[in-house]
């Protein structure tokens, strides 16, 4: 995990993120040494099918399903379309609603949980590497009424990541890592996540992409940390 810490503070400083980002990458590794925590092992399985438009525009439908608590336990499926308009070369916008399936433990039942996202990205190559930066503003609500809970939720994040293509080799190889932020007054950082992903391309339509995440909560008594190896297939149509 120190690794991708270190590796994250310096690519944020290599493409010039804004200094808060900076700071709050390094207030979360001080929030990891200082807390007691719970941990869990996860699996996420996934599909997605994407298509190219005209006038840069790239519609995709993606479906995941997620187990946790050692993997025995199925935590949630979702279905996620989306759309992505690129109108410069270093520039994405996109857009997507999530429809998700989540188990509740306590009462051994499902709700309905709904999300809106709309993200702005910015690439940056040099030669094999390539920097990214997105933002992402997230509105979500749940069919689920508690005293503890209001919704709808909403929630900003933040993910920089550095990708790099291997010469002669249909591999891509990336590391990231993203904070979400709440939007509500008095709120602070609410969760962390570093990723290392390896892409196999199988010809120009089919990718296989293997994923291993570490994410945990933030400036919780017992915070939870998960470990979480992740595999999607993924089908691209010119």
């Amino acid at each position: 995990m120190m690794i991708y810490f270190r590796i994250a503070v310096m690519t944020a400083m290599t493409i010039n993120v804004k200094g808060w980002y900076v700071t709050c990458i390094i207030l979360i590794g001080l929030s990891f040494s200082v807390s007691s925590q719970n941990n869990d092992f996860g699996t996420w399985w996934g599909v997605e099918v994407r298509k190219k438009l005209p006038h840069d525009l790239r519609i995709s439908l993606e479906a995941e399903a997620r187990l946790n608590e050692n993997s025995n336990r199925l935590k949630n499926i979702y279905i996620k379309p989306s759309l992505q308009y690129k109108p410069l070369s270093w520039l994405k916008l996109s857009t997507l609603y999530r429809f998700d399936n989540r188990y509740q433990t306590k009462g051994n039942y499902f709700t309905q949980r709904h999300r809106i996202a709309f993200n702005i990205g910015f690439e940056y190559p040099i030669k094999r590497f390539e920097f990214e930066y997105r933002n992402r503003t997230q509105l979500e609500w749940e069919n689920i009424y508690s005293a503890k809970k209001s919704y709808p939720k909403l929630e900003n994040r933040n993910m920089i990541a550095i990708g790099y293509k291997w010469p002669n080799l249909p591999l891509r190889t990336t590391i990231d890592t993203e904070c979400w932020i709440p939007i509500e007054v008095g709120a602070w950082l609410s969760r962390i996540r570093a990723s290392a992903t390896q892409e196999v391309s199988l010809g120009k339509m089919h990718k296989i992409q293997a994923r291993f995440i570490f994410q945990s909560q933030l400036f919780r008594s017992e915070p939870l940390r998960e470990y979480i190896f992740s595999l999607k297939y993924v089908l691209t149509i010119n």
